[in-house]
Order: structure tokens, then sequence, then C-alpha cells
């Protein structure tokens, strides 16, 4: 795993380093997001100006307390379609913007597995002089396989932009 993370770190720096200096214009991104209760990766793929995909992976290795309440880990996948931003603010050097999606959510783990729907909220910041983004979001979520329950994630990422 912490190969991994290196792998990773190596990439993300070697495409950040061809960035620097240029005005952002990129559309794809790759980061670290921190998804209550785990960490993992982030990836963005732009479809057009206004919308674009957000993807994550997240593990739990089951050394802590998880929310499949098991001793073996899990894993989170989620994609979510962003079909709306609004600038709230502009400046020169940096971007806000609030945002609102929908997408899907697995998370399994030893003997089971969830299926969820997503409304992704948040507010995401670019930077105009530097090949990075970041957000903060809150997700309500609605599982909808093996039963139907109802929780709020919340997920906090950076991500750099190619």
């Amino acid at each position: 795993m912490k190969n991994l993370f290196k792998i990773l770190l190596i990439i993300i720096f070697v495409i950040s380093t061809q960035s620097f200096g240029q005005r952002n214009s990129a559309k794809n991104g790759i980061g670290l997001i921190l998804i209550t209760p785990d960490a993992g990766i982030s990836v963005k793929f732009m479809n057009s100006g206004q919308r674009h995909f957000n993807g994550a992976i997240a593990w739990s290795s089951g050394n802590d307390n998880n929310k499949n309440n098991n001793d073996n880990g899990y894993l989170h996948l989620h994609a979510d379609y962003i079909f709306k931003k609004w600038r709230i603010f502009n400046r020169s050097a940096t971007n806000f913007e609030t945002f609102i999606g929908a997408g899907l959510q697995l998370t399994t783990g030893p003997g089971d597995a969830h299926l969820s729907a997503r409304l992704p909220l948040g507010l995401s910041y670019t930077f105009n002089e530097v090949p990075i983004d970041t957000f903060i979001e809150l997700v309500p979520n609605l599982s909808l396989v093996p039963d139907t329950d109802f929780d709020i994630d919340a997920g906090l990422a950076i991500r750099f932009l190619f």
C-alpha cells in the first residue's frame, strides 16, 4: 500500500511540474481524498466547462472502527456526475464554486456489499496559476441494496490537474 502512494506521488509530481507557470486550463485531475472515515484516491474527468465526473476509491484495512462494523476492512468506490456549478467568488488568482451532482457508491466488505445513490453538495477552490484544485463536500446517500437506509458522508480532497 505504501508503494502505491509513493508511485502516485511521483506521477503527480511529474505531471504537476509540467504545468507550473502556465495558466490553469487543465481538465482532468488526480489526488488524495479523505472520506469519512478513511482516505483514498480521487479523480476528475471533465466533460464540458460546467460538467465533469468525480470518482474515488478508498479503503480500510480493518484496524479501526469503520461503517461496516467488521474487523476485515472494506473497499469504497463512488462515481458522481457533477452537473451544476455556481461561481460565488472570483479573483485573479482563485475561483470558488459550489456544486451539486448525482452518483452511485459501492461499499464492499467480507460477505457484504452496499449500493447507494449519492447527492454530492460541495464547495470547490481552483487555483488559476498552479494546477491544483480542492473541494469539500457533504453527501447525502440512500442505501439501495441490500436494505434501504439513509446516511450522510463527508469528503475533503486535493487534486493535481493535468
